[in-house]
């Protein structure tokens, strides 16, 4: 659990930087093209780009401290072993959610490799914005089986 941790904290400083790289060339592109009248070309794929960082390379730690978003609305009336149940099921449901999301990004990451597709503006490799989102899904699986494993580890589900 200690290795997913760590690997998860670099996948975490990842998608920090390239929220910084969103927010830096937004922010070129707003500055440029006020004083230019003309918006800069390129940044829309840059911020696609980046956006696939973010986001997949979050989801792993997110699914290892159980961060995701639920309504406790019938977690406090429930007796304690039925709440049990109730988490059980959904650690389940988040490790087939997130086997069924690395299972079908296979077949685009390889016909993105096979055919060779590039963005128009900048020519960034269209597989390029694929490896964060597999790597965070495959990443996703195992935080999700190691809350299955290890569940009070470093989960935040609480019954006061």
């Amino acid at each position: 659990m200690l290795l997913l941790t760590k690997i998860n904290r670099v996948m975490q400083i990842g998608a920090a930087l390239a929220m910084f790289a969103i927010i830096g060339v937004t922010l070129y592109d707003v500055i440029l093209g006020a004083l230019t009248g003309r918006p800069v070309s390129g940044v829309y794929d840059i911020v696609e780009t980046c956006l696939a960082f973010v986001i997949y390379l979050s989801v792993p730690e997110i699914f290892r401290t159980e961060g995701n978003i639920r309504i406790d609305l019938i977690d406090f009336a429930l007796p304690t072993p039925v709440l049990r149940v109730v988490i059980l099921f959904g650690r389940v449901l988040t490790l087939a959610f997130a086997l069924l999301i690395a299972i079908a990004i296979v077949a685009p990451f390889r016909d993105a490799i096979v055919f060779g597709d590039a963005k128009f503006e900048t020519g960034i490799p269209v597989w390029f914005i694929w490896l964060p989102i597999l790597a965070g899904s495959f990443m996703a699986v195992l935080a999700a089986i190691a809350v299955l494993l290890w569940p009070s580890h470093d989960a935040r589900i609480q019954k006061d």
